[in-house]
């Protein structure tokens, strides 16, 4: 069956009117044969193929894709050569064209994706027509013919595609950039409000010194009203300047005589007639920390020395401030057990419910959020366990003591078998243990285990003045070291006080008067008046819990005064009176939330009454604001306000337990407000 026209594909070879084929005219050709002319017959036509073809009667009528019209004739001739040559073109192989039109695709895809600059669109299209190129020559080699409506919309749709998701991706990152930068506008407007509160604190702090510019300003003004007045009075003032001078020179010769009389009136009334053994005595007493010229303190100390060669328990007795905690670690020092830990354990500051925990130690899991802990016991396995204030255990964790005492085994919370340690047990208290026994406060058979070597130490007042000014001179020396101020001595009115001073707090009172002393004063010699003590009168008629109450606001006014004078820079404060910077603190704290209770609630009169001034009451304001919002904080949740007041405890547990009552009342009255708190949810 012969082919279509439209089925026949060959090469291209050249266009009609340029005459790839050559022609001659019939006549001339049969004129050469007519003339037997071989020479030129075979110069014209040897090793070709001769088509005879009328031209006359044939018009171009046939439209070839690479001309207008063209003769039929011209159409064989072109058949004929392709049949000859076999110059038959076709399609590539689907292979090829998948080739050639994925390449294309990721060509352009890859230089998309990398941006869209001019260099990159002149990139992609220098590679677009060296590819288009490399195609062409390979189709002229091999004979094909380009599909090329399918492959350009194959490399548009690639192309389309690309640009299509770079679109999207580019408005995905625009919209989360958006966010991102929201949320920092947000941050930002957040610290502008900060630092808006910050510039209107310093506005205020401005206008408090713009007031007392204005007042000085009102002052000068004054001053200079009456400069006429200060220039008649200066001749008087000069007359006086020369009398202070001479004042000022006899003073100096007291002061030093002052100087160089107190040493050594003080080692006067020091001094006591000493035996070899009492020099030795005294000389191990100091040793161990412990001053003292008292002989009842001596024998007390010399029982000390005898019963710490014992593994026997010591039961030390005294009021509060004496100094138990000295004469226990003088005990452990003299003992066989000195190299062994000597742990300190204030049984009064130990909770109920921690009682067992903390005394014991607990494992792993043995309550919600527990880890395996040792005890105090376990801790001081090989030495010394202190146990201080022992009389103000209540009877259910006295029977729990007491199993341990009795074989020196204890099991931890959580665990079910036994632990043995090896401790020497040392206790002490403030409590007549005996009435507490008869009254049935204490029971009786924990008493009798505990006092197998009772001690009991006298209180300041009845070791004499010379003890008194021993220790005195010691702190002064201590605390004067600590500033750099090792040129402040007493003077007489000073040494008097404090031998004329009943001292219901004992050494613990003393010390503390001598930190004040050495803080507040501005001289070089502490006089009476800046040891601030009441009456000898007043303080006979003191009890010891009256003392001790009394020692403790002592301590407060002492750390809000020095807060005062330092500007509540904690730092400095602390340096001053020789403690750290978390006690003071825990106590500015604690005299916050009393004077919260004493202002029924309003943050502004009890800032104002801890700053003493105006300028530093913003300040103060500030920190109470603080205290207030952490007390009860809104991300927790309370079912009930004991449990608000228990969660209050452990996360204040170093602030000192006569503030807790405040912090108990304050936490009953916010939970009574739901504005303030978050109620707990269903």
């Amino acid at each position: 069956m012969k082919p279509k026209a439209h089925d026949l594909q060959f090469r291209f070879v050249d266009f009609w009117e340029t005459s790839p084929f050559p022609r001659y005219e019939f006549a001339d050709v049969w004129n050469n044969i007519q003339s037997n002319d071989r020479d030129q017959l075979t110069k014209l036509f040897r090793g070709k193929v001769v088509m005879l073809f009328s031209l006359v009667s044939q018009k171009p009528t046939l439209s070839p894709p690479w001309e207008m019209a063209v003769p039929e004739a011209f159409l064989h001739a072109l058949l004929s050569n392709a049949v000859l040559t076999n110059g038959w073109v076709s399609q590539p192989p689907v292979w090829v064209a998948f080739l050639v039109t994925g390449s294309a695709g990721m060509l352009f895809a890859f230089f998309l994706l990398r941006g869209t600059s001019m260099t990159r669109l002149g990139m992609m299209s220098l590679a677009g027509i060296l590819l288009a190129g490399l195609a062409l020559l390979w189709g002229l080699h091999r004979g094909w013919v380009w599909p090329v409506l399918s492959t350009g919309l194959a490399v548009g749709m690639t192309i389309g595609g690309t640009l299509t998701w770079r679109v999207s991706r580019s408005r995905s990152m625009i919209r989360r950039q958006i966010s991102q930068g929201r949320q920092r506008l947000q941050q930002l407007e957040t610290e502008l409000a900060e630092k808006q509160q910050d510039v209107r604190e310093l506005e205020a702090h401005l206008h408090v010194a713009q007031d007392h510019v204005h007042q000085s300003a009102t002052v000068i003004e004054g001053l200079e009203n009456r400069q006429g007045g200060v220039s008649r009075q200066l001749e008087i003032s000069q007359s006086e300047i020369e009398e202070t001078r001479r004042q000022i020179g006899r003073l100096q010769v007291e002061l030093d005589d002052l100087r160089r009389q107190a040493p050594a009136m003080q080692q006067a009334d020091l001094q006591m007639p000493e035996s070899h053994e009492n020099q030795t005595l005294l000389q191990e007493c100091e040793l161990r920390h412990i001053l003292t010229r008292d002989p009842l303190v001596l024998r007390v100390f010399q029982d000390l020395k005898k019963a710490a060669g014992t593994q026997s328990p010591i039961l030390l007795l005294g009021e509060t401030g004496t100094g138990k905690e000295v004469f226990a670690r003088a005990a452990h020092a003299l003992s066989s057990r000195h190299r062994g830990p000597f742990v300190s354990v204030n049984m009064a500051a130990i909770r109920s419910e921690l009682f067992e925990g903390e005394l014991f130690g607990h494992v792993k899991g043995a309550f919600t959020g527990a880890v395996g802990r040792e005890g105090y016991i376990e801790t001081a396995n090989g030495g010394t366990l202190f146990l201080d204030e022992v009389g103000e255990l209540p009877s259910d964790l006295q029977a729990k003591l007491l199993r341990f005492l009795e074989d020196g085994s204890f099991q931890r919370v959580g665990e079910s078998r036994l632990t043995q340690v090896d401790v020497r047990i040392i206790a002490a208290t403030n409590c007549n243990l005996q009435q507490d026994v008869e009254a049935g406060r204490y029971r009786e058979d924990l008493y009798y285990r505990l006092r197998s070597i009772v001690l009991t130490l006298p209180p300041l007042r009845e070791r004499g003045k010379e003890d008194c000014l021993l220790l005195a001179q010691s702190f002064l020396q201590h605390f004067a070291g600590q500033q750099g101020r090792m040129d402040l001595a007493f003077t007489q009115g000073a040494l008097e006080a404090i031998i004329a001073y009943r001292w219901p707090g004992n050494i613990r009172e003393l010390r503390q008067t001598m930190a004040q002393a050495v803080a507040l004063t501005n001289g070089s010699l502490i006089t009476e008046a800046d040891l601030h003590l009441s009456s000898p009168a007043m303080s006979c008629v003191k009890d010891e819990g009256h003392g001790r109450m009394e020692l403790e606001r002592t301590e407060d006014d002492l750390v809000l005064e020095c807060l005062r004078r330092h500007e509540f820079d904690m730092q400095a404060t602390a340096k001053a009176l020789g403690r750290d910077r978390s006690t003071i603190t825990q106590r500015l704290k604690g005299l916050g939330f009393q004077a919260l209770v004493a202002y029924h609630g309003n943050i502004e009169a009890a800032a104002h009454s801890l700053a003493g001034n105006e300028t530093m009451t913003r300040m103060v304001e500030r920190r109470l604001r603080e205290y207030s919002k952490n007390l009860l904080p809104a991300s927790k949740h309370y079912s009930s306000v004991e449990e608000a007041v228990a969660d209050c405890r452990k996360r204040f547990r170093n602030l000192p337990e006569r503030h807790f009552p405040a912090v108990e009342q304050l936490v009953r009255q916010r939970f009574m407000m739901p504005e303030q708190i978050s109620m707990p949810r269903n």
